[in-house]
């Protein structure tokens, strides 16, 4: 499930009597969902701070990318065609950073919301083009904007095991904040943007940590013999 800017509503995967996995829509507390896509989809993206999009992933033959809509479900558009998912918006809702397998391993790109892929059938010339911001032989993942829309918070595995990493939103001055000796995944700016808590499997199990946004003062919150996961601000 993923919330909409004003919490009053929320965007969900839904696989309904054997039809397929589709997007939908629900008003908090309203207990009846509207349908939001009409194609087969893997999962929800992001909701625009804006309000006004939300992106879906799709593996469904020449619909496969990343789609946008409309929570009223009007004016859906394929803005991806490539094995695109985990899409996040900017804060301004101006950019869409995801990973894409389009050159065969997970990597992060990011496009201007009218930006056109040149995958697509129908894509015209443009200067907006999708930018591709990682480049490296192991996959990266867990993409996180810092409130600024500045940097990119994400986790790769080039270094052996999944660390966290930030680089600024052009791809430039890519550094590593963990280092730690199992994995470390799941990182999120604090709404100020002065600390990031995370997921680290340092005893053995998933526990959740926080640290400040240069990878100091790495501090435990959790420590229990559970999963722990999915921290959120």
């Amino acid at each position: 499930p993923v919330w909409g800017s004003k919490s009053k509503r929320v965007a969900f995967v839904g696989d309904v009597s054997g039809k397929g996995a589709k997007v939908y829509i629900a008003d908090v507390p309203d207990s009846s969902p509207a349908r939001l896509s009409d194609i087969e989809v893997t999962e929800v993206g992001d909701w625009s701070s804006s309000g006004e999009d939300v992106v879906f992933s799709s593996e469904d033959g020449s619909r496969l990318g990343i789609h946008q809509r409309n929570p009223d479900g009007v004016n859906q558009r394929q803005m991806t065609c490539g094995k695109d998912y985990n899409a996040v918006w900017s804060p301004n809702s101006r950019q869409l950073a995801f990973i894409s397998e389009r050159e065969g391993n997970p990597d992060i790109y990011v496009m201007e919301r009218d930006a056109e892929d040149e995958l697509c059938p129908n894509s015209k010339d443009s200067r907006k083009e999708i930018i591709r911001l990682t480049e490296t032989d192991e996959a990266e993942s867990d993409i996180s904007w810092s409130p600024d829309g500045k940097q990119i918070l994400y986790v790769s595995e080039r270094d052996g095991n999944k660390e966290i990493y930030v680089m600024e939103s052009s791809g430039s001055k890519q550094s590593r904040l963990t280092f730690n000796e199992k994995a470390d995944y799941s990182p999120v700016w604090s709404p100020d943007g002065r600390t990031i808590a995370f997921v680290s499997e340092l005893d053995g199990d998933s526990d959740i940590f926080k640290m400040d946004a240069n990878g100091q003062n790495q501090t435990r919150i959790t420590n229990n013999d559970s999963a722990d996961t999915h921290p959120r601000w």
